[in-house]
C-alpha cells in the first residue's frame, strides 16, 4: 500500500506547488500617495470582526502604520548609514500628500465629532496599524544590505 500512496503524495505535492497562488481577497489598506512610497496591506479578517467602521478602522491604521514606517526610516537615515544602505531606504518614506510626510502629529481633537462606533474603528486601525507595521518594519531590515 505504501508503494501506491507515495507516487501518489508525491504528484499531489508537485502538483500543489505548481499551482499559481489565489490573489488576496479580503480588505486592503492602500498606503501613501504617488509622490512618495505606497504599498497595499492585506488585512487579515479576523482583525476586521469588531469593526463597525471599516472607512475610520482604515484611516486610523494608515496613519499609524505611516508614522511608525516612516520614523524607522527617517531614524535610519539620520545615522548616514554606508551609501547602499542609504540608497535602499531613501525611496522608501510614505508621503500622505503632495510633499508632505506622515508624521506623529495627529490632533484627537480632531476626531470629536465621531460617533462611538467611529471612533472605536479608528481605535482599532490605530492598533492594527501598529502591529502590521512592526511586521512589515522587521521584513524591511532585513532585506537591507549589510
Amino acid at each position: 500500500m505504501t508503494r501506491t500512496l507515495l507516487p501518489a503524495l508525491t504528484a499531489l505535492t508537485l502538483f500543489t506547488a505548481c499551482a499559481p497562488l489565489i490573489p488576496h481577497q479580503g480588505p486592503t489598506v492602500s498606503i501613501g500617495d504617488a509622490s512618495g512610497f505606497t504599498t497595499t496591506v492585506n488585512l487579515r479578517r479576523k482583525d476586521l470582526k469588531p469593526v463597525c467602521s471599516l472607512e475610520h478602522f482604515r484611516e486610523g491604521f494608515r496613519y499609524t502604520y505611516m508614522s511608525m514606517w516612516n520614523k524607522r526610516v527617517e531614524t535610519i537615515l539620520e545615522a548616514k548609514p554606508a551609501p547602499d544602505v542609504t540608497a535602499y531606504y531613501s525611496g522608501k518614506l510614505f508621503h500622505s500628500g503632495p510633499g508632505i510626510k506622515a508624521a506623529l502629529n495627529e490632533n484627537p481633537r480632531s476626531r470629536d465629532g465621531y460617533t462611538e462606533c467611529q471612533e472605536a474603528s479608528h481605535q482599532q486601525g490605530t492598533m492594527h496599524g501598529f502591529l502590521y507595521a512592526l511586521d512589515d518594519l522587521k521584513s524591511l531590515e532585513e532585506g537591507a544590505p549589510k
